[in-house]
Parts: C-alpha cells; sequence; structure tokens
C-alpha cells in the first residue's frame, strides 16, 4: 500500500472525528444584560443540547474573561442524546473594571475537549 495513502487516510479519519466531536454539542442561547455596572452579579443564561447519538458526561459551561478578570463555572451535568438542558452561569463584574466595551468567551467543556467556543460583548457604564 503506499505509504501517502496510508497518510491521507489517516489525517481524514482524524480531523473527520475531530469535527464530528465537537460538534456534538449546540449551545442554542446565550442571554444576558448586555449594559451593566461594576460590582453588578449577572446570570448569564444559556441553552446546551446535545445533538449527538451519544450521551455527554460531565458537560461544564465555563465563562471567562481575562481582561477584567472574570471566571465563572456551572455545575457538571450529563445529557442523554437530544436533550437539552437550561441554566444561569453567574458572573460578578469586578468593582475596579473601568467603563468600555469588553468581551468574554463562553466555552462548552466536556472535560476532555472544549466542544465549542463563543465569544460576547458586554459594555460596562
Amino acid at each position: 500500500m503506499n505509504f501517502k495513502f496510508l497518510l491521507f487516510v489517516m489525517f481524514c479519519f482524524i480531523f473527520s472525528s475531530a469535527v464530528y466531536a465537537s460538534e456534538a454539542v449546540h449551545l442554542s442561547a446565550i442571554r444576558y444584560d448586555e449594559c451593566v455596572k461594576p460590582n453588578d452579579n449577572i446570570p448569564i443564561y444559556v441553552r446546551v443540547k446535545n445533538t449527538d447519538y451519544n450521551d455527554i458526561d460531565d458537560l461544564r459551561v465555563i465563562i471567562d474573561s481575562p481582561e477584567i478578570e472574570i471566571y465563572s463555572i456551572s455545575q457538571r451535568l450529563d445529557l442523554s442524546r437530544y436533550d437539552v438542558a437550561s441554566f444561569d452561569v453567574p458572573i460578578i463584574i469586578p468593582y475596579y473594571v473601568n467603563r468600555g466595551e469588553y468581551t468574554f468567551r463562553v466555552l462548552v467543556f466536556d472535560g476532555n475537549q472544549i466542544r465549542r467556543s463563543y465569544y460576547r460583548s458586554i459594555f460596562i457604564e
């Protein structure tokens, strides 16, 4: 068998597996107050859907922004196939953050890999 062909087949298998694994979870909603003040406690509403045939264990949603020192993580949850879960992930805006527009990241993580990554803006008044 041709060595280049074998490498190509292995690459395609690895790439298709990675794409498949990352698309097994869908974040169907991210809702929050877009204009907040320092020291506010803000619930970030998220809705996660398992779009895979398999169960997903130990799924967590992480919200972070190194720029304004925000880090919050949801409780672990297990999603059976086609399950949907909705919940709030609270964040607290530090009192010392200056007025301006900032970006935070929403990660869907299952303990082994990041399944989804989203970026959202928030304005501090």
